[in-house]
């Protein structure tokens, strides 16, 4: 996933696919982006969808 090495390259890096319009997508994308949280911080993002 681009959040293990995007931080050096750029501001802002998907963590996984698109969001889906069901609760388990929903609830996928949140686990994901909480396994992910560290990496963010100053002048870069997780960008879940």
């Amino acid at each position: 996933t681009p959040a293990l090495w995007a931080a050096d390259v750029g501001n802002s890096w998907r963590t996984k696919g698109d969001i889906r319009d069901n609760w388990n997508s929903m609830m996928f994308n949140i686990d994901i982006n909480n396994d992910f949280a560290d990496k963010a911080g100053p002048g870069g993002w997780n960008d879940p969808d």
